[in-house]
């Protein structure tokens, strides 16, 4: 198993002081309120198990402990796919909730990554996206509010957790971002059906604000893509320096089995 930690430790493999101080400068996010986010690059055994330790001594404390996921692509093997498999299932009793994402899916859309970075810096790639749009939901200020009590009902109710970030100033800004979003490759291995709760926070200029009708019309939309029982949690924030563009940022939580492969 390979671990990935967003705080300070010690891992004894002299040739990864170099990426461990590029990971804490990049993704040191700590202990957010009652949140404790650990990040794992499952299927691998050469830099040890301390992040397990550290999620049953938070979860033991009664914080809301979130991991962030990187399951192994296809083409590393059938023996790191089973021991990423068997990782994740010794991780899931110590927490809330896992935002999964396939190693894949990255390599089609950029495959320079692999190329260029070692598996920690890979990881920091890989998850830049989820920790900037949790961060974001987290310190949101605005004409609605979405408050860490928000973020708990959504982490304590599934077991997976999606999200995304769109933008668009098109006239029909909408539904171009409900497609953006749709089509977002951390949706691409979730049962839709699975889904039950989502969290938007919708984003906009003064001149070009975003209407309640937009965000009805969204909730629609987005409603008929996964099942009428969904509940949604809605937040806008007014920021002008977005000019003419909108942007929506989205977290997803999903119950137990939502996940159509491990591999």
């Amino acid at each position: 198993m390979i671990s990935i930690r967003n705080s300070n430790y010690i891992m004894n493999t002299q040739n990864l002081v170099g990426d461990i101080t590029i990971l804490q400068d990049k993704i040191n996010r700590g202990i957010i309120g009652n949140t404790v986010y650990l990040m794992f690059y499952l299927g691998y055994d050469i830099y040890g198990c301390f992040v397990f330790q550290k999620a049953k001594t938070y979860k033991e404390q009664g914080k809301i402990v979130v991991a962030i996921i990187a399951m192994p692509a296809k083409w590393e093997g059938i023996e790191v796919t089973k021991q990423a498999s068997k990782d994740f299932t010794c991780l899931k009793p110590f927490i809330d909730t896992f935002f999964i994402f396939y190693r894949d899916t990255f390599e089609e859309d950029n495959p320079d990554v692999y190329k260029e970075y070692s598996p920690i810096q890979l990881a920091i790639n890989t998850f830049k996206l989820p920790l900037d749009v949790v961060n974001h939901i987290e310190n949101q200020k605005g004409e609605i509010i979405i408050d860490e009590g928000d973020l708990k009902t959504l982490f304590k109710s599934g077991s997976f957790s999606a999200v995304g970030m769109v933008q668009s100033n098109q006239s029909d800004r909408i539904i171009d971002m409900y497609e953006q979003l749709i089509n977002s490759p951390y949706l691409k291995h979730m049962n839709y059906q699975k889904c039950t709760i989502i969290l938007l926070s919708f984003v906009a200029g003064e001149q070009y604000p975003i209407q309640m009708d937009e965000i009805d019309y969204c909730t629609n939309l987005l409603r008929n893509s996964f099942n009428d029982d969904v509940d949604f949690i809605i937040g806008l924030k007014t920021d002008n320096s977005l000019g003419d563009m909108a942007t929506l940022y989205g977290l997803f939580s999903f119950s137990e089995h939502a996940l159509l492969s491990m591999s």
